[in-house]
């Protein structure tokens, strides 16, 4: 029952060729039943099975999604499976199913891949490379090398990259695989196949060429066609100098900013972390869209450190979507920010932050603060009148006083809205600014040493 559900995520539901949406099957002479599964030429998927008692050989194509359907939640079981005159039944305990096959002939044939390297490696090095990383993929097509996860080897190390322009994430992994160094890059159906089918601690043989990886463990061979082109020099855009490093407990980090999210402006997200110089890590998160809300937490630093001398009071604006997603792809208990420094020693709240925990490196580009406004006064004291421009109140009564003051504020949110715009656009800049030097990687496509 595994096995056909597993297939079916090779099985693209729109493909132009209808026969694809099924299931190929096929029994041999000693008694081994294949079942197969292509998405046209990029992807393809064999199960092999031993049965234990068989008559004759043949092939036969059934409707993918509705075996699907039909033995989901099905405890496993020996079934017995039987074709006569283009018809499938399948017996189980309890009851049976029969359905319409499909015309073999018209299922088309695997073509040949060619290859260039070969590697034993274990499944979890690829499971948990993957998933460190599969999150920051971009989503546009503008450049395709940057829409799958980047996998290297080279020196007993196996690489996993992915980045949107906005986020990155890097995962190093030990591994003797006793092979050349070898590249590629994963897209994301492919990568999700991977994670949901490779179990931790079972041995892979992969094969990767210029076009394809191949993947093959226990009973199962899958095949993928990679994303054309070399990847960018994804280290190249890491800080190699960090002045300012914070650790604190991950779980404990992402909890908070999934509840300071709530509070966040809905366009941004923004929130604000602050750090007082004596081991306090303070976020906030306000909206002043409709509702003014605030929310503010503060948590304590397990450790602070700096290049030179003591860690002093930071500022800086992270995106609570995307801090979100790095602290809970992390895989380390504990995760390390490292700020960069301005020449005069403040905190540079425009370069991006490095987290840093086990084998994972993963960067952040941060957002511009909102400027602090002044605080509102109390409603008996007039507001200042360069804040505000609110008219001189005369003899008219109160009415007046409430209407102008109400103008006053309309005036201020309006200037609020526009800063607010003008620092978006800011952001947007540097956004573009780090796109460019992700895609001007070296020409041999490796990462950095």
């Amino acid at each position: 029952m595994g096995a056909v559900s597993d297939l079916n995520r090779v099985i693209n539901k729109s493909a132009s060729m209808p026969i694809l949406t099924g299931i190929h099957a096929s029994m041999d002479n000693a008694g081994r039943l294949t079942l197969r599964a292509m998405d046209g030429s990029d992807y393809v998927m064999t199960k092999t099975i031993q049965v234990d008692r068989w008559e004759g050989a043949g092939a036969f194509v059934a409707d993918a999604e509705q075996l699907t359907k039909a033995l989901t939640g099905m405890p496993e079981q020996d079934i017995t499976l039987s074709v006569t005159n283009n018809r499938c039944e399948i017996a189980y305990k309890g009851g049976s199913l029969s359905f319409e096959t499909g015309d073999v002939e018209r299922y088309p044939a695997v073509n040949e891949a060619e290859y260039t390297d070969t590697a034993n490696v274990d499944g979890q090095i690829l499971t948990e490379g993957i998933s460190r990383c599969l999150y920051a993929v971009a989503k546009d097509q503008i450049r395709p090398q940057m829409t799958g996860v980047y996998i290297h080897y080279a020196d007993g190390q196996m690489s996993f990259a992915a980045s949107d322009g906005r986020k990155l994430s890097i995962s190093d992994r030990k591994a003797d695989l006793a092979c050349g160094a070898f590249e590629g890059i994963l897209n994301p159906k492919t990568c999700n196949i991977i994670k949901a089918t490779i179990n931790a601690g079972k041995q892979v043989r992969l094969r990767i060429g210029d076009a394809y990886i191949s993947l093959e463990y226990g009973n199962t061979m899958f095949r993928a066609r990679l994303i054309e082109g070399r990847a960018p020099n994804y280290r190249g855009v890491i800080p190699t100098t960090t002045a300012y490093h914070l650790t604190i407990n991950t779980k404990t980090l992402l909890a908070s900013v999934k509840r300071l999210s709530a509070f966040a402006p809905s366009g941004s997200g923004l929130i604000r972390l602050d750090y007082d110089g004596n081991s306090t890590l303070a976020l906030t998160a306000k909206d002043i869209d409709l509702f003014s809300r605030t929310m503010t937490e503060a948590l304590s630093v397990d450790d602070a450190t700096a290049t030179e001398g003591d860690v002093p009071s930071l500022a800086i604006g992270l995106s609570a979507t995307y801090l979100a997603q790095v602290l809970a792809n992390f895989g380390s208990d504990k995760v390390t920010l490292n700020f960069c420094a301005m020449s005069n020693g403040e905190c540079d709240a425009s370069r991006p932050v490095t987290f840093t925990g086990d084998m994972a490196t993963t960067i952040l580009m941060p957002m511009l603060l909102e400027k602090e406004e002044e605080e509102p006064q109390q409603e008996d004291e007039p507001l200042p009148d360069d804040d505000m421009d609110e008219p001189a109140r005369d003899d008219g009564g109160v009415e007046a006083a409430v209407a102008a003051r109400n103008e006053a504020v309309a005036a201020k949110r309006e200037r609020i809205y526009a800063s607010e715009e003008e620092e978006e656009n800011e952001q947007e800049t540097e956004l573009n600014e780090l796109d460019a030097a992700l895609a001007a990687g070296p020409d041999n496509g490796e990462l950095a040493a």
